[in-house]
C-alpha cells in the first residue's frame, strides 16, 4: 500500500535483526527491502548502497536467485539515476543469469527493463523488440503485471516514433490488465498516456 515510513522502519529492523541472528539469506532480502522503500522514497544513492550490500550478501551466500533480484535492482537504481548505459550493461548481466536460472518470470522483467533504457538511449527500434520478447515471456508464465509494463513500454516506443494511433491501442490493452489486477498507479499512468 506504499506506506512508505513504516516500511522504511520495518526494513531497517530487518536488517538489524537478520544481522544479529548472522541469517546471510534473511540479511540480503532486508536488504533489498530496504533498498526498495529507498528508492520509493527518491533516496537512490542509498538504496544503491543497498542494493550493492545485498547483490555482495548473495554472492558471498552463493545464492543465486537473491543475486539476480540484487543485480537487477542495482541497474533499475541506476536507471532512475539516469545513468542509462550503466544501467544497460547490468540490466543484461542480470539477465544472463536469470536465463542460467531458468528464471522465465525474472527474464521478462528484466527484458521489459532493458526496453526501457533501450528507449532513454534514443533506440527506439531496439526497445520494442526487447519490450516484445518482454510481452511473450509474460504471457508465457501469465504474469499479468509484467504484460501490463510491457504492454505499456510498446505504448511507449509507438508514441515516441509518433505512432500515436498504434501507441493508443497499446496503452488501452495496458489499462485493461492494469485495472484486473488493482494496479492504481500503473493504471494511471497508462490512462495519462492514453490521455
Amino acid at each position: 500500500r506504499r506506506h512508505n515510513v513504516y516500511r522504511l522502519e520495518m526494513s531497517m529492523t530487518a536488517v538489524e535483526a537478520s544481522r544479529r541472528l548472522e541469517d546471510r539469506w534473511a540479511e540480503a532480502w532486508s536488504l533489498i527491502c530496504l533498498g526498495g522503500v529507498e528508492s520509493d522514497l527518491k533516496r537512490y544513492e542509498e538504496a544503491l548502497v543497498h542494493f550493492t550490500e545485498a547483490l555482495r550478501v548473495s554472492q558471498e551466500i552463493n545464492d543465486r536467485r537473491w543475486e539476480a533480484k540484487s543485480a537487477y535492482n542495482v541497474a533499475w537504481t541506476l536507471r532512475l539515476m539516469g545513468r542509462y548505459e550503466e544501467a544497460l550493461h547490468r540490466q543484461r548481466e542480470t539477465l544472463a543469469i536469470r536465463r542460467e536460472n531458468g528464471d522465465r518470470r525474472g527474464e521478462s522483467i528484466t527484458l521489459s527493463e532493458i526496453g526501457a533504457l533501450e528507449l532513454h538511449l534514443g533506440r527506439p527500434t531496439e526497445a520494442y523488440e526487447e519490450y516484445e520478447r518482454a510481452l511473450a515471456g509474460a504471457y508465457e508464465t501469465a504474469d499479468l503485471p509484467a504484460q501490463a509494463k510491457s504492454l505499456h513500454g510498446l505504448g511507449d516506443v509507438c508514441k515516441t516514433e509518433g505512432r500515436s494511433s498504434e501507441a493508443i491501442g497499446w496503452y488501452e490493452k495496458a489499462v485493461t490488465v492494469r485495472r484486473r489486477v488493482g494496479d492504481l498507479l500503473g493504471l494511471a499512468r497508462s490512462l495519462f498516456e492514453q490521455g
